[in-house]
């Protein structure tokens, strides 16, 4: 929501310090795992809702169907 803006800003500052890189608005790639204590912080400023997060355990190309 606009009136959590200053959150977004957080969010943004803190995944750039942590070395991730934005690919997209609202997208953002990294190859650290996140800190317990980020995790902490997204839980306390209830921005969970908000926020996807996945891994990719092995990287590698798409295998072709026939």
């Amino acid at each position: 929501p606009e009136r959590e803006r200053h959150k977004r800003e957080w969010l943004r500052y803190q995944l750039r310090d942590l070395g991730f890189k934005m690919i997209q608005k609202s997208v953002w790639i990294g190859k650290k795992k996140l800190p317990s204590k980020f995790m902490e912080d997204i839980r306390d400023l209830k921005l969970l809702p908000y926020v996807e997060i996945f891994s990719v355990i092995k990287a590698g190309s798409v295998p072709t169907v026939e």
